[in-house]
C-alpha cells in the first residue's frame, strides 16, 4: 500500500457525522469535508427532538429539509414502548394524531391492550432485521400487509419495523392493502436514529459541495490537521480548512480518560475529573453527560473559525446536537 500522504484542501472541515456535524455540514457555504469514524449516539437513538426550550428557526428549517428526504418528520405526538405519550418534532411513522392504535407485536408475544402476529418470516428476529428485511424484500412486505388485514381495528401501532433507507415507501404499501392506517412506537436503540442519520447521509451526498470521508479518524488539529483513513488506519491524510466543526461526540464516543481527568482529546479541554465525576449513579443521568467544550473553544489550530456541536459541545441531546449544529453551520 503507497504511504503518499493524501492532502485535501476545503473551505470547511466537519469532524464527526451524527445529527450535529451533518446538520452543520447542511448549512455550511463553500466546499465542506465530513470526517466520519462511524456511528455514533444519533444512530442508536429514539429520533425524537424534543426540549423545553425550543427553536423556532432550528424547528423551520429541520422540517423543511427533512420533507426532502426519506426521513419526514413533523410537529406531533408519539407512543413510547411502555405506551407513554411524547410530543416534539417526530418522524411521520410515529405520529398517531388523534388515533387510538391497537398495538400488535411482531415476535409473538401480546403486548398490553394489543395482540400478537406470529408470522413465520420475521419469527425470531429483532426489529432491526425485520426493517432490513422489508427494505429489501417486496414479498415480506406484503406477507406484513396481509396479516395486518386480518387485525381489526382502523389503526395499528407496531414497533420500530418499517424499514431503515425506505420507511415511506414501506409504510405507504403496508398501509394500502391492509387498509388500515400504520404507526410504529418509539424505543431507544432503534432504527428511528439510524433512519435519520440515512436520511441525513443521502441529503449530504446530494450537494455537490460536501464530501464525506468514512473511516477517516482525525488524530491531529493543532498545527497541521492530520489524521487516518480506511479500514486499519493506514492512509493517512491532511486537511486544510478555513472553518472547523468539532462534532466528534460525548462521553460514550468522543471523550477520553487522561490520568484522573476527562478530556476531549483533539482540543486538550478538561471536561470532568474522574475522582469527583464517576461514581455509581446510572450513566444516563450522571452530570459528565451534559458537558462540553463549549460552542465556540479557544483553539489553537490553523483553522481561522473553530466551532464545536453535539455532544462535545454542550453534553448528550438529540435536540441540542440538532440546534447546535445549525447555528455552527450559520454563516
Amino acid at each position: 500500500m503507497s504511504s503518499e500522504i493524501l492532502r485535501l484542501d476545503c473551505d470547511n472541515l466537519v469532524i464527526g457525522a451524527g445529527l450535529a456535524g451533518l446538520v452543520a455540514a447542511l448549512r455550511l457555504t463553500g466546499t465542506t469535508i465530513v470526517a466520519s469514524a462511524g456511528m455514533g449516539a444519533t444512530a442508536i437513538s429514539g429520533g425524537v427532538l424534543s426540549s423545553p426550550c425550543r427553536d423556532p428557526d432550528v424547528d423551520q428549517w429541520f422540517l423543511s429539509t427533512m420533507k426532502a428526504s426519506d426521513c419526514r418528520y413533523t410537529e406531533g405526538r408519539c407512543l413510547t414502548d411502555l405506551m407513554a405519550a411524547k410530543a416534539g418534532m417526530i418522524q411521520e411513522s410515529m405520529d398517531f394524531g388523534e388515533e387510538q392504535p391497537v398495538p400488535v407485536s411482531l415476535d409473538g408475544t401480546t403486548p398490553a391492550q394489543g395482540m400478537a402476529l406470529d408470522i413465520p418470516r420475521f419469527r425470531g428476529r429483532s426489529c432491526t432485521e425485520i426493517a432490513r428485511i422489508l427494505d429489501t424484500d417486496d414479498t415480506a412486505v406484503d406477507l406484513l400487509s396481509a396479516a395486518l388485514k386480518n387485525v381489526e381495528a382502523s389503526a395499528i401501532l407496531l414497533p420500530p419495523v418499517l424499514g431503515i433507507t425506505r420507511a415511506s415507501e414501506v409504510r405507504s404499501s403496508v398501509e394500502n392493502n391492509s387498509g388500515t392506517r400504520v404507526f410504529e412506537y418509539v424505543t431507544a436503540p432503534s432504527i428511528h436514529g439510524m433512519r435519520l442519520l440515512g436520511a441525513l447521509r443521502k441529503l449530504a451526498g446530494s450537494r455537490k459541495a460536501i464530501t464525506v470521508l468514512d473511516m477517516s479518524r482525525v488524530d491531529r488539529i493543532k498545527g497541521a490537521i492530520r489524521g487516518r483513513m480506511g479500514t486499519k488506519g493506514k492512509r493517512e491524510f491532511t486537511v486544510s480548512a478555513s472553518k472547523l466543526i468539532l462534532a466528534t461526540g460525548g462521553p460514550l464516543t468522543g471523550l477520553k480518560v487522561d490520568g484522573d481527568r476527562v478530556i476531549e482529546p483533539l482540543t486538550g479541554h478538561v471536561v470532568g475529573d474522574v475522582s469527583s465525576d464517576f461514581d455509581f449513579r446510572f450513566l444516563a443521568d450522571h452530570p459528565i453527560m451534559y458537558r462540553g467544550i463549549g460552542q465556540k473553544p479557544g483553539v489553537s489550530a490553523t483553522c481561522k473559525d473553530v466551532r464545536a456541536a453535539g455532544a462535545v459541545s454542550v453534553g448528550y441531546g438529540l435536540y441540542e446536537a440538532l440546534r447546535t449544529g445549525y447555528y455552527a453551520g450559520a454563516l
